[in-house]
């Protein structure tokens, strides 16, 4: 039996997972990952819903 997966919207405490999703993902495009920069920009995006909506995926 498969277990359906659960969604839910990230908040700043997930900030480290999503960076490092964030990070594997550029190694693996090929794309230069800037730690600081990259947090700011996901800090601003989690604190404010007008930029856009961050989801976490479950198993």
């Amino acid at each position: 039996m498969k277990t359906a997966p659960s969604f839910r919207e990230a908040s700043e405490v997930d900030a480290n997972t999503l960076l490092d999703f964030m990070r594997a993902y550029y190694a693996f495009d090929g794309h230069a990952f800037d730690e600081e920069k990259a947090r700011a920009a996901l800090i601003a995006l989690l604190r404010n819903p007008e930029l856009g909506v961050a989801w976490l995926i479950g198993l």
